[in-house]
């Protein structure tokens, strides 16, 4: 999937607020990667703090907190996705209800500008998950300032840069979604299936000397409820090199000069079943991981009972197993013919044990085994 023109990231530079660290993200609990340097004196951009939370039984959420789009106030805790590109909100309380239609945006001309917000009649549609559980967004592209990162640790407010404002969300089913409930901070490689304008709101940063562009995601650990400022932008050169631990994957070039793909090859086997196909990891994944296995023959999908081992196993020789419990782990099996969708896709419990690095310079994604 590919970037955004170079054009785009000319409108973009980032304004770092807090350069200091608060009490909350102190040494230990993960900001001592913002201040961590290499033998060159190359330092991140800045190390962002996560919330990870508890939904119910086996489903946890990984957020990033979004304080504000434009001169509009959001202050959203907002679910972080590593499969998805792209910032993606809610118009509810950004603008008037009577700007706010049920079939779209109300306004006249190419484009009108609320709260620093430009919202452009460029429509269209942003779908998260596969033909089985699916969340479809309808909005239009639009563009302003994004304030992000929890108020007690660093701060980064980008210029104007494109995002996926939505009037309306709605469920496999067709019922509404809750007001921001599909709400989605994509920070993956590639571009957002709704426009091709938007990416990840970090490939807008700007980097220099040899720093690279790219994040690291720290191991996550749910029994921290304050959070912790596990999210690291800015790669440096010691962060690719082989002693660090990361096994790094090239991305493939998608056919048709479609750009890269978000997605690794690997052999993935399962109650003695082995097969061999393209695999991701998603912490937007929050309820279960999903193997897609063409020899699967029933309807819609299952799950894998308790006690399952999966073991995941790529083309670059990372090698990963874990066992399906009633608190961690869920993972359902579907057929491709029938979701639609050729990845099979590792959840949030993926990072938990993981570490996870993309690389949005050189086109190739990361994994560590802690």
């Amino acid at each position: 999937m590919p970037r955004p023109a170079i054009n785009l990231l000319s409108l973009v530079i980032a304004v770092l607020f807090c350069i200091g660290l608060a009490t909350s993200c102190k040494k230990g609990d993960g900001s001592s990667l913002l201040n961590s340097t290499t033998g060159t004196g190359t330092k991140p951009i800045a190390a962002i703090k996560l919330t990870g939370t508890v939904v119910a039984g086996a489903g946890k959420k990984l957020t990033l907190s979004v304080s504000a789009l434009g001169t509009a106030s959001v202050q959203k805790d907002v679910t972080l996705s590593t499969i998805s590109a792209g910032l993606d909100m809610d118009a509810s309380g950004l603008l008037p209800a009577s700007m706010i239609g049920s079939s779209g945006f109300i306004f006249t001309g190419d484009s009108v500008i609320y709260n620093g917000i430009t919202i452009t009649n460029k429509t269209g549609i942003v779908t998260h998950g596969d033909m089985l559980n699916a969340t479809k967004l309808y909005g239009n592209l639009a563009y302003a300032t994004v304030a992000f990162g929890d108020g007690s640790g660093p701060q980064i407010t980008t210029k104007r840069i494109p995002f996926f404002l939505y009037y309306k969300a709605v469920d496999q089913s067709g019922n509404p979604v809750p007001a921001h409930g599909a709400d989605l901070f994509g920070i993956a490689h590639g571009y957002s299936n709704g426009n091709k304008l938007i990416a990840s709101p970090l490939t807008y940063l700007p980097v220099s000397g040899d720093l690279i562009s790219g994040f690291k995601l720290s191991m996550v650990n749910f029994n921290i409820s304050q959070g912790a400022c596990i999210l690291t932008i800015g790669l440096t050169p010691a962060d690719l090199e082989a002693s660090n631990g990361f096994n790094l994957h090239p991305l493939s070039v998608l056919a048709g000069g479609a750009g890269y793909a978000n997605y690794i090859n690997g052999t993935i086997v399962y109650n003695g079943t082995s097969l061999s196909g393209p695999v991701a990891f998603s912490t937007g994944y929050t309820s279960a991981s999903v193997i897609q296995d063409p020899k699967y023959t029933g309807t819609g999908y299952s799950a894998l009972a308790t006690g399952s081992t999966v073991r995941i196993v790529t083309s670059n020789g990372f090698n990963y197993i874990y066992t399906i419990s009633n608190s961690a782990y869920t993972t359902v099996i579907e057929n491709p013919a029938s979701s639609g969708e050729n990845r099979s896709i590792f959840g949030i419990d993926f990072f938990t044990q993981n570490e996870f690095l993309v690389d949005y310079t050189n086109h190739q994604i990361g994994l560590k085994n802690l």
